[in-house]
């Protein structure tokens, strides 16, 4: 009888590896062991096997609905696209913005001329009078700027 144990086995059966390993870590199967018949411990494997495929087909579910529903960080051009649109957003609001203030703007300039005729319209009515008070005179362009500046 020999007692030399081969690698990678425990008493001669070999170890699990890959998805075996992990499905030997799980607590259905520490459930399987701990159970006191081998009915009892088919029964945890069927019922662990039917979560499973439940849990697959929740997290299939939950992928067609987005990976908002995952909790999966956006990928880099989703990041790259969020981030376009909102800039996108921003210069959208700038351009109203300037926009508004343009209208603002040119409404003010549109009312200027008016203003200015109405500070002026006192002046040239006094002009008038004395342009008036010459006899015959409404020719303005022979009097020289010194001369109305004297008008009160």
């Amino acid at each position: 009888m020999s007692t030399t144990i081969e690698p990678g086995k425990i008493f001669n059966v070999p170890e699990p590896t890959g998805t075996d390993v992990a499905r030997a870590e799980t607590t259905a199967a520490q459930a399987q062991i701990d159970a006191p018949t081998n009915s009892t411990a088919r029964m945890t494997e069927r019922n662990a096997e039917t979560m499973q495929g439940a849990a697959e087909e929740a997290a299939l579910m939950a992928r067609s609905l987005g990976k908002e529903t995952t909790g999966e960080p956006p990928s880099a051009g989703e990041q790259l696209r969020s981030k376009s649109e909102t800039a996108i957003a921003h210069g959208k609001a700038d351009i109203v913005k300037a926009m508004d203030e343009m209208q603002e703007y040119l409404g003010q300039a549109k009312r200027l001329p008016g203003n200015a005729l109405e500070a002026v319209e006192p002046q040239i009515e006094k002009v008038s009078s004395y342009v008036g008070g010459v006899e015959g005179q409404t020719d303005t362009s022979k009097y020289k700027v010194h001369d109305l500046q004297n008008i009160d």
